[in-house]
Order: structure tokens, then sequence, then C-alpha cells
């Protein structure tokens, strides 16, 4: 049914996912302050603050991590609807988990360290910047819910 709780637990990720893709202007989900660059980093977009100023990456830096996000937004929301059949929405979820994994590094491990690296400062985070990782708690969470009611839907049938 469309009530269980593995739906609410797909809903807070797309709703993080879409959090997460919504850039608002005075929360970034980094920001980045040196000597020749301030940068802000947005899911859709890498902003420079410095006026006139050539950024050092271009305006495609951020297109893998704006993709991951929209799939994982997708496949979560496409799962809730797929209650019926709980193999493939546990297949769709396993799935969503392992693309939540691939953002989730990508952000801290690539973007981080490469903007890190090329400019030579250290990131300050705002709080949207770890709902990457709340949306893999999520997913989980909703994985064992639906594993948690095909168990019980066997056992009933082995009962009968």
């Amino acid at each position: 049914m469309i009530q269980r709780i593995q739906s609410v637990f797909l809903s807070l990720a797309s709703i993080a996912g879409i959090l997460m893709l919504i850039p608002f202007e005075k929360m970034p989900l980094a920001k980045f302050y040196g000597e020749m660059y301030s940068l802000h980093l947005h899911s859709l977009y890498l902003e420079n603050l410095i006026p006139g100023e050539i950024s050092p990456f271009n305006e495609y830096f951020t297109l893998p991590l704006f993709a991951g996000l929209v799939l994982i937004t997708v496949i979560s929301l496409i799962s809730i609807f797929l209650y019926k059949n709980r193999s493939m929405q546990m297949l769709f979820i396993k799935i969503n988990i392992f693309i939540s994994i691939i953002v989730l590094g990508g952000f801290f491990f690539g973007y981080i360290n490469a903007i890190e690296d090329k400019l030579g400062v250290q990131a300050i985070y705002n709080y949207n910047s770890f709902l990457p990782a709340l949306i893999l708690l999520f997913l989980v969470l909703a994985f064992r819910s639906v594993k948690k009611d095909d168990k019980l839907v066997k056992s009933m049938d082995r009962i009968r």
C-alpha cells in the first residue's frame, strides 16, 4: 500500500533531493573564501562572488552532481508507486542507494577536495550540504521497511 512507512521514507528522500536541487541564493552547499577567489558551491552551479573575475572551473563543473541528485529524486518518486511489486521496489531502492553513495562520495571527496586543492582554502559547510547523507539514511530505512514487509508476506504465504 502507498501509506506504508517506506513510502514516507522515500518521500522524505525525494523532498531532501528537491531541496538540494533548488539553488537558494543565501544557502550554498559550501563556501570557499580565499585571497584570489570567493566561491559558493550550489548543486546547479559554482558561483564566483568577485565581479569580473574568471572562475577557475568551467560552467559544466557541477553537472554530474546535479544529474546524480535529479536521478536520486526521480528514482525515489518512482519507487513510491512500486508498492505492489516489492521485489522491483527493493531493486530500485538498491540502485538508488548505490547512486546516493556515489553522489555523497563525489560531493565530499571529489568536488570539495578539487576546489580546496585548486584554491588552497578550507570549505565552510552549510547545514544543507549534509542532505546527501540524510537521503542515504532515508533510502536505507525504506529498504529495511520493504524487506520487512516482504518477509512478513512470505511468512504468511508459508502458513497457508
